[in-house]
């Protein structure tokens, strides 16, 4: 049987959702345009994040090249667990029909940070 980030998660209570968004949001900024892209969930944010070692020892990871998973969730929900929203703000923060256009990895981490403050 293959191991998997959900497998080897460390939990570590210190670590809020806020963290979470602040450490994509680094990486995010980091990216190369042309390694993203918001209609496939192994390109998007959830797959920066799921591809992500500090991420992935906390849980993160994806199904196959399909949707995220973190606790038993899947999708969005597993988005909202691990970043400490709510779906419909999971849904806004990391749904590329939340954008009404095709954006930059920039521009997904700067709505991350706003909706932090």
């Amino acid at each position: 049987m293959q191991s998997t980030a959900q497998d080897k998660a460390v939990i570590d209570l210190s670590i809020t959702g806020n963290d979470r968004l602040l450490h994509l949001a680094g990486l995010l900024e980091a990216m190369q345009e042309d390694d993203f892209n918001m209609s496939r969930w192994d390109r998007c944010a959830l797959g920066v994040a799921s591809g992500d070692p500090w991420c992935q020892a906390q849980g993160f990871d994806l199904v196959g090249r399909g949707a995220p998973r973190y606790d038993g969730y899947k999708g969005f929900e597993a988005a909202a667990q691990f970043f400490g929203t709510s779906v419909a703000e999971a849904r806004w923060l990391f749904g590329g029909a939340g954008y009404g256009h095709v954006p930059s990895p920039q521009e997904v981490a700067g709505r991350l940070r706003s909706y932090l403050h």
